[in-house]
């Protein structure tokens, strides 16, 4: 009777730690991404459109738009990718915060640029981001942008759907 009493206490501790959110993914820092279209909209506009991509031409400007439903500060980060698969070996290019008491709220405007000799991408003024390793190929070059939203915390986060762009350099 005491060897059951003890695996009846084995297996309720058992249950019980389980329960109480051993989340095996946090040892890599957080949560998956999670995409959520509904939450966060981002656009891309360049200086044309080629098959439903917007096209990145030689004048490099282009312009980041989203729309982001949030009710306090929230960080972005914006990732240029060579799939439509958000992943860990995407270049961030362009970062900051949005909401209550800065510069842009839920929804946000942004005016950037690619330099096609030098391979980088500058945002709202900002110093540019070397983006080369994925723009090696010949031009035209597809690649993805995506937006990723976390709260201040970092422990919420949301990824755009991937929007398609092509650098004609």
């Amino acid at each position: 009777m005491c060897r059951k009493f003890r695996l009846v206490v084995f297996v309720l501790a058992v249950i019980t730690l389980s329960a109480c959110g051993g989340d095996s993914f946090n040892a890599g820092g957080g949560r998956p991404p999670e995409t959520a279209t509904s939450n966060v909209t981002f656009s891309v506009a360049g200086s044309k459109v080629n098959n439903n991509t917007q096209v990145i031409d030689d004048s490099g400007s282009f312009t980041l738009s989203w729309d982001v439903i949030s009710s306090s500060t929230y960080n972005y980060s914006v990732f240029l990718s060579e799939n439509s698969e958000f992943g860990q070996s995407d270049i961030p290019f362009f970062s900051g915060q949005c909401g209550i008491a800065r510069a842009c709220g839920d929804s946000a405007d942004f005016d950037c640029s690619f330099d096609s000799a030098n391979k980088t991408i500058a945002c709202n003024g900002g110093a540019g981001s070397n983006v080369s390793v994925l723009l090696q190929a010949a031009s035209p070059k597809t690649a993805y942008m995506f937006l990723r939203v976390t709260n201040e915390m970092q422990d919420s986060m949301m990824v755009s759907s991937p929007q398609s762009v092509q650098f004609e350099y």
